[in-house]
């Protein structure tokens, strides 16, 4: 069908993370977060889980930023971690484990 393709897409509008899964008819676009910006950094191996990065303004790197992950429907958001992750070229940004669910990453 012209309505449906084969992939779960992640995309931020206005600061804001929205999710898509082309997989599923006719679906519309969920939004995730409702305040403060938020940075992807990508899906888990098995394509569940979407990790980003939120911040409370919408100043983006002038504000602490945080790990979040969220399932690929947008239907369970959470907080990694309560300390904020550490930021800079000593400590790199959050990343997922290349072959498990796992994520590394400096607070």
């Amino acid at each position: 069908m012209a309505d449906r393709f084969p992939a779960r897409v992640a995309f931020t509008n206005d600061q804001h993370l929205w999710l898509l899964d082309g997989t599923r008819p006719a679906q519309e676009p969920v939004q995730v977060t409702h305040g403060g910006s938020v940075e992807i950094l990508g899906w888990s191996p098995d394509g569940n889980w979407l990790a980003y990065l939120w911040r409370e303004t919408q100043e983006l790197y002038l504000d602490k930023a945080y790990l979040w992950v969220v399932k690929f429907d947008g239907s369970l958001s959470f907080q990694v971690d309560a300390r904020p992750v550490l930021e800079g070229p000593c400590f790199g940004k959050p990343a997922w484990s290349p072959v498990e669910n796992l994520l590394v990453y400096s607070t």
